[in-house]
């Protein structure tokens, strides 16, 4: 019993043990991603201001157009920034579904082993209840047997003390 429990002790810590891997796993790689994003958006900021610089040399004309450039930049910076937070708070919310299903299996493990547990110590009372059973049967033919040669042995008693009288 102490091996089977030591037996599903380690399967829970080699499942914790994988889970806790690929979650660092997972966080690595989001860390990774988020930095190529922010590296993405630093030299995306630098080629801005570059060219914003060549704007202001240019003659006027140029200088609208680039400034009209410039606005579509910016919405379209502006509207990934925005995708790039939405996508971080999806990427939080699937974390806290992953943790909320983690921590759902791992009572539903848990009450399949207290199931098993329960089980097996009914087995152990029904084993032990018919052990005592057969026990008491036994207990009760010995007694039997002892009655009926107690009864034999005062029934040759009194049958030799009935032919000694008679004698």
């Amino acid at each position: 019993m102490d091996k089977l429990k030591h037996i599903e002790n380690k399967k829970k810590e080699e499942e914790l043990a994988k889970s806790k891997v690929e979650k660092e796993v997972r966080e690595n790689q989001i860390r990774e991603k988020n930095e190529k994003k922010i590296d993405e958006f630093a030299s995306n900021r630098t080629k801005d201001r570059y060219t914003i610089e060549a704007i202001k040399s240019r003659t006027e004309l140029e200088t609208q157009k680039e400034l009209e450039k410039q606005i579509i930049a910016k919405k379209t910076l502006k509207r990934m920034l925005q995708d790039n937070e939405d996508f971080k708070q999806r990427q939080i919310l699937e974390k806290l579904c992953e943790r909320q299903d983690e921590i759902k299996s791992m009572q539903e493990y848990k009450k399949i082993l207290d199931k098993q547990e329960q089980d097996r110590a009914d087995y152990f009372r029904r084993c032990e209840g018919r052990q005592l059973q057969a026990m008491n049967r036994m207990a009760e033919t010995v007694i039997k047997k002892d009655k009926e040669k107690m009864k034999e042995e005062e029934q040759m008693l009194s049958r030799y003390q009935s032919e000694k009288d008679k004698r």
